[in-house]
């Protein structure tokens, strides 16, 4: 359950393809699921109301503490299980703690499964398609604060570490407590009320750029002398991420074997290399702006695909479901550019390309819509990190194709263009870069999907100052951009100084996206580069080494 940009408009003028969030299997939700998999421990205490807000005094009250921080707040180790509940699917979870270990959370819904795993400094998360990848920003902050609030470690972790701040008094469901807010070395901030009598934690706001999220916490027990939530509810301003967790059973201070928090290997058997080959050179289709491919879906002909690194996964329009014999599960919902969008999910038995055989892959389904569709001549769906991240893809836009290597290729070693090398991180599975605009930093997504050269976003705009950026003339400009829910209005620009690693570029053009309340709403992405720019270059996507290699140009 993991929160996917899968990035998709509708307007066949200025279109721009990649602008939609998508939650293929709901990714936020699994990111905030240790909060709700994991118990809250808490040791059940009454204490007399602090007469001040201090949190270290507060604390110390509530929870009857002689010394602060007190390490032995903090339980060694546990191991939980039970039953969950979400986007219309049933299924189980499990969780395990170790103080030193750190933790990793699977849950399985049947038809899809995932898991992640943090150990304090690095994590891993493993998808419904069985990739493991680095753990990204959003879920390592979520992580973070999941383990500092159910293994008590506000309570046990000094002050260089985690910052503790008392709120002041707050009442919740008729009982009396505190509101405190815990901040890591990180940077990474969850607010939390406990109850003053029992020493609880009833509820955790949760919020992360756009996205927030609620959890409330009852049906608490005792176990092994700790206190800890058996049922957890998340609702959240996206509403079809809300889910429902019962823990059904608990272990704690047990042993749990090391290799339970190993970082998992990708599941090699779900795609097949042709035998024989180091490459695969497949045909691509660069046509207005958009980058397309032929790709057969269980035995059928080969079908039009758009190649999109804006996508979270695989993307089936909903109008050809029936055609290719697909059956429906589950429900979700994401937030597009301007709006809301709701999806299901497909099991692909097969999917070919150039000889590379997909197996049971899990697919997103939503309908693209008539103006979408005619848009992006009548695609059947998109193709994103579930593709890209299992190999290394070169795109040539001059000779329209795409060389696919192995991930265990070494594509630098033998180059004899390379313009520069960008190293990349995620944001929820979309390869985000830092650009220099004018001196001022910030994230920029790199998206395929994308007709446009350079989008900045009206937040990084007016944080910056921006809004004198000199106007220019666009031509075919219509002056809007449209997106899942609706359209924005824009503003082309020119931007003086453009910096990506290595690469200085003056009098870049751009458009400012004007509002909206998704991606382009964001205020930890700055904007988007997309095919406008990237098609001045060939382009190698190493997500297996997390870089982004920008070549000279075909010389031929």
């Amino acid at each position: 359950m993991r929160l996917h940009l899968s990035k998709l408009n509708a307007t066949p003028e200025t279109f721009l393809c990649s602008k939609a969030i998508i939650t293929k299997s709901g990714k936020f939700v699994s990111l905030v699921i240790v909060f709700l998999v994991s118990a809250v421990f808490l040791v059940s205490a009454t204490a007399k109301t602090a007469n001040d807000c201090n949190a270290k005094t507060v604390l110390k009250r509530i929870y009857k503490l002689s010394e602060f921080p007190d390490p032995s707040q903090t339980p060694q180790s546990y191991s939980l299980g039970g039953v969950v509940e979400h986007a219309g699917l049933p299924g189980g979870f499990t969780t395990l703690f170790n103080k030193d270990r750190g933790y990793c959370s699977s849950v399985d819904l049947g038809l899809m499964a995932f898991s992640q795993g943090f150990d304090g400094v690095k994590g891993w998360e493993a998808n419904p398609n069985g990739i493991v990848n680095d753990i990204s920003r959003l879920s390592e902050d979520l992580l973070v604060i999941a383990r500092i609030i159910e293994s008590k470690e506000f309570l046990s972790q000094p002050e260089q570490f985690l910052h503790r701040e008392c709120l002041g008094p707050k009442a919740f469901q008729g009982r009396g407590g505190y509101l405190f807010q815990f901040t890591t070395d990180k940077g990474i901030t969850a607010e939390a009320f406990i109850d003053s009598l029992s020493g609880n934690v009833i509820e955790v706001l949760l919020r992360y750029d756009f996205v927030e999220a609620k959890i409330i916490y009852s049906d608490f027990r005792e176990i092994a002398g700790f206190t800890f939530a058996f049922h957890s509810e998340l609702t959240a301003n996206i509403s079809d991420l809300n889910i429902t967790m019962q823990t059904q059973s608990s272990e704690v201070n047990e042993p749990i074997p090391d290799s339970s928090f190993w970082r998992p290997e990708t599941d090699r058997t779900k795609v097949v290399f042709p035998v024989g080959v180091d490459s695969i050179v497949a045909p691509l289709e660069y046509y207005q702006g958009h980058l397309y491919f032929r790709m057969s879906i269980n035995g059928s002909k080969p079908r039009l695909f758009l190649l999109d690194s804006g996508a979270g996964g695989f993307v089936i329009d909903a109008a050809h479901i029936e055609a290719l014999g697909l059956k429906t599960f589950g429900s979700q919902s994401g937030l597009g550019i301007a709006g809301l969008v709701k999806f299901n999910f497909a099991t692909i038995e097969e999917m070919n390309v150039g000889g590379i055989v997909f197996k049971n892959q899990v697919a997103s389904v939503l309908s693209l819509g008539e103006g979408m569709r005619s848009a992006l001549r009548g695609i059947v769906g998109i193709v994103g990190y579930d593709f890209l991240a299992r190999f290394i893809v070169a795109v040539d836009y001059d000779r329209e194709q795409m060389t696919i290597y192995p991930s265990s290729q070494d594509v630098v070693s033998r180059a004899t263009d390379i313009n520069t090398i960008m190293p990349i991180y995620y944001y929820l599975n979309v390869p985000t870069l830092e650009v220099k605009i004018n001196s001022e930093i910030g994230s920029f997504l790199i998206d395929i999907g994308s007709e446009y050269s350079v989008l900045l976003h009206e937040h990084f705009v007016r944080a910056n100052s921006f809004e004198g950026l000199p106007k220019r003339i666009a031509p075919k400009d219509k002056g809007n951009i449209g997106g899942v829910g609706g359209s924005l209005p824009t503003k082309a620009v020119t931007i003086e100084n453009f910096d990506l690693p290595n690469l200085h570029i003056q009098d870049q053009p751009a458009w400012i996206i004007l509002g909206g309340e998704g991606v382009s709403a964001s205020t930890e992405l700055a904007g988007n580069i997309g095919n406008g720019f990237l098609d001045n270059y060939r382009v190698t996507f190493d997500y297996p080494h997390q870089r982004i290699i920008l070549h000279n140009p075909t010389s031929d």
